[in-house]
């Protein structure tokens, strides 16, 4: 059972990009909480904001964004902590950062150096977070490799002692996997934020990752943001979903809610396109269109100009807001029970 208060609390996001044609909204107004031991996964298309809003929690968003309103609360260690308004390199932000709240980056080949063996990464957070005071030079340089290595064990790495050396084009692709949610635990944080952990990897050690969070979880209980385009990977490990369209929330529900009584079209529609080996052999319904450009959004609804529900002089004149039509659910849609504004367009 979740506790009553959200270990990270976000509400009301937005973050902007400078392009040639103004501020672009990559994530607007978006709102969720994470509790103790939870796994809430973020699922949808490609440049629905689910990365940029990890990022901003993290706070090391690229030079040309920036988070334009709302706020991030992250609760921990008998404080609260607000990220999103203070100097990213501020020392709340900086003492959260790595050691309390860490990421698993997308691509192992690019998250890691070429130049340097993983031990020394992962070392790197060790040796500033993790050491007791008072070693010797020789003292803190063993108990980093002690640390490191009892880590690479603990994510399944075989002969440890010997890949602590190894560079990362001397791994395998699940190898590196392994070793880059190695460096994640480092500090042993609070939250892990996995971005898309699964996407390069084959079905089987797809299943591998999978297992090892979920038992890493258990084991450190430690809550995780799983990021992924993948609601079949989102059903075997997630509590909670949170599906997002151009930048914008469009359900929040349980995993169970979410697959057997699924509310937005969106989120209906990705159901819809998803592979089964059950049942009888239909053919995949894919989403009709593309998702449009965050330079030229379309009125109303973010989804309308794609969904077969949509209604004409409602959906694409407003846009919905996010509401809890039970508890623990929330849908942006009318057809779900948003309120029509009074008036205007795409409020």
């Amino acid at each position: 059972m979740m506790d009553d208060l959200p270990l990270l609390e976000v509400v009301d996001l937005s973050v902007t990009f400078s392009s040639r044609e103004g501020e672009v909204f990559a994530v607007d107004k978006v709102s969720f909480s994470l509790f103790p031991n939870e796994v809430l996964g973020v699922v949808g298309e490609s440049g629905s904001g689910k990365s940029v809003t990890s990022l901003s929690i993290l706070r090391v968003l690229p030079a040309s964004s920036r988070i334009a309103n709302g706020s991030i609360f992250f609760r921990d260690e008998g404080r609260t902590i607000e990220l999103a308004n203070v100097d990213s390199e501020s020392e709340p932000v900086r003492s959260v950062r790595g050691r309390r709240i860490s990421m698993i980056f997308q691509e192992p080949m690019s998250a890691f150096s070429p130049l340097h063996t993983i031990g020394n990464q992962i070392g790197e957070a060790i040796a500033l977070h993790n050491l007791p005071p008072g070693l010797s030079r020789s003292q803190r340089k063993l108990e980093v490799r002690k640390q490191t290595i009892d880590l690479l064990a603990s994510v399944g790495m075989p002969t440890p002692e010997q890949l602590i050396d190894s560079y990362p084009h001397e791994l395998s692709g699940g190898m590196r996997q392994r070793a880059l949610i190695a460096m994640g635990l480092a500090c042993h944080p609070s939250i892990l934020i996995a971005d898309e952990p699964t996407t390069a990897l084959d079905v089987t050690l797809q299943s591998q990752v999978i297992a090892l969070l979920s038992r890493l979880r258990s084991e450190q209980e430690m809550s995780i943001i799983f990021i992924t385009h993948n609601l079949g990977v989102i059903a075997e490990i997630a509590d909670r979903v949170l599906v997002m369209y151009l930048g914008r929330e469009m359900e929040t529900a349980s995993v169970d809610d979410l697959f057997h009584n699924p509310k937005h079209p969106y989120t209906r529609a990705l159901i819809r396109s998803m592979p089964t080996i059950a049942g009888t052999l239909d053919t995949l319904i894919p989403i009709e269109g593309t998702v449009p450009s965050p330079n030229n959004l379309p009125t109303g609804c973010r989804f309308q100009t794609r969904c077969p529900e949509r209604v004409d002089g409602l959906c694409n004149v407003h846009e919905p807001v996010s509401i809890e039509i039970e508890p623990g659910h929330r849908v942006a849609c009318f057809l779900s029970g948003s309120p029509v504004p009074q008036g205007g367009t795409n409020d």
